[in-house]
């Protein structure tokens, strides 16, 4: 029960967080301005910084062999997740301004924040290896395909926005960091540490901000949109559910458990900040964000006690 008293304590902030942005736009602290500005730093900066520092530690050999189905649990999760966001779309047409930033919210979870953090309170340093693991796939789908989802409602959009990001190449190097036996110097890491870590408030606070430029009525009517309550139970419950399929398969409880909790975390704010960054609708896209972490008061610790009951009898 610890972890769940984390877990919560860790949405409360989230929460926290986001009504500090909004309480700062309707006080005009942060203009439109801050929030290209704050974009382009968690964009470029802090969230590459947070890859590099997650994506340093010592691959063992006990963790090389859960590695492969790590990989392939991620991998049947992300890519039944871009068929059934893709489908979404299909069957609930919307402005193509939406239409990219809906199925960002179905594939893309909330992986490298409360991820973590959930993984680290239930199995400590091993859950956050067996997430850096789980997450790798990720990584390189939501800065690649992520961002094309989004970007495409640009004119002027190029490949080169998908290939040349720092998301990217942040990746390359952790992956390859992480198969060499090297590690970052002390004051790198401590550099990256620091770094990392604000990326985590600053998404927050830059998710209320968004959220602060909405009138009240115009977000009422959003909150009670019956598509972004769909997109969640998607998101949610959907997707890790299918992960129950692995069941008979024998595999380590731990694995199984941090591939299900990471699958149905709440959708990634990283949506929003493409969707701002590229001119998509970043309004529904916190909106989205929203719903989703605040139904995860229920699903998570739903899809705890349904797996541990499948993995003990």
């Amino acid at each position: 029960m610890s972890g769940f008293s984390s877990f919560f304590q860790e949405l409360f902030v989230l929460y926290a967080l986001i009504g500090i942005g909004a309480a700062a736009k309707k006080a005009s602290i942060l203009s439109s301005h801050a929030d290209q500005a704050l974009t382009q730093l968690v964009l470029y900066i802090t969230l590459p910084a947070l890859i590099l520092y997650s994506m340093d530690f010592p691959l063992t050999l006990a963790l090389i062999g859960q590695l492969a189905w790590l990989l392939a649990l991620s991998c049947f999760a992300l890519g039944t997740a871009t068929v059934l966001a893709r489908m979404w779309v299909q069957w609930f047409p919307s402005p193509l301004e939406r239409r990219g930033v809906t199925q960002g919210l179905i594939v893309f979870a909330n992986q490298g924040f409360l991820g973590y953090a959930i993984c680290y309170a239930l199995l400590a340093e091993t859950g956050i290896a067996y997430a850096t693991l789980f997450n790798l796939p990720y990584l390189i789908l939501i800065w690649t395909y992520g961002v094309y989802l989004v970007a495409r409602v640009k004119p002027s959009f190029s490949w080169r926005t998908i290939v040349l990001n720092p998301g990217v190449f942040a990746t390359l190097v952790g992956v390859f960091l992480l198969v060499i036996p090297m590690s970052w110097p002390t004051s790198v890491n401590h550099l990256l540490s620091t770094l990392g870590t604000t990326t985590v408030p600053l998404s927050m606070v830059l998710l209320g901000s968004l959220l602060g430029n909405l009138k009240f009525a115009h977000l009422s009517s959003l909150l009670r949109n019956p598509q972004l309550w769909g997109v969640a139970t998607l998101r949610l419950l959907v997707l890790p559910l299918l992960l129950f399929l692995f069941l008979p398969f024998g595999l380590d409880p731990s694995v199984l458990l941090v591939a299900v909790l990471i699958t149905g975390m709440p959708s990634a704010p990283t949506t929003s900040l493409f969707a701002q960054k590229y001119g998509a609708d970043a309004t529904w896209g916190s909106v989205g964000v929203l719903i989703s972490t605040f139904f995860a008061f229920i699903t998570i610790p739903l899809l705890y006690w349904l797996l541990t009951l499948f993995i003990t009898t």
